[in-house]
């Protein structure tokens, strides 16, 4: 999820687009002329995104984001895909091998 998130952020601001925040997790907030108008483009493509305010969309990233989810929501914004390094605050970080509940499947499966 953090690295879609990520890599979501440097197209964006390879693009010219500004993020407003340095770090995050899952969610990244753009800073756009237009939320309301980007919001309902995006809508129309099929994703839920939000107007935070007149000038800012929250995008979020979940575990099933796949490559072109990305590039469609970039385009949304009229940028490409790019690579984007890491924006977790170092703080909340820690060695994989710390973690005792480390994931072993690509996904948590929806149940029904």
């Amino acid at each position: 999820m953090h690295q879609r998130a990520a890599d979501f952020a440097a197209a964006l601001e390879a693009a010219g687009v500004a993020v407003k925040h340095a770090e995050f997790f899952d969610t990244v907030a753009v800073e756009v002329a237009g939320a309301p108008e980007v919001v309902a483009k995006l809508a129309h493509a099929g994703y839920l995104v939000r107007a935070i305010d007149d000038t800012t969309v929250g995008v979020s990233f979940g575990e099933d984001t796949t490559d072109a989810d990305v590039e469609a929501l970039l385009a949304g914004f009229g940028a490409t895909p790019a690579e984007g390094e890491a924006r977790i605050p170092e703080a909340l970080t820690r060695p994989p091998s710390s973690s005792p509940t480390r994931r072993s499947t690509a996904f948590t499966p929806r149940r029904r």
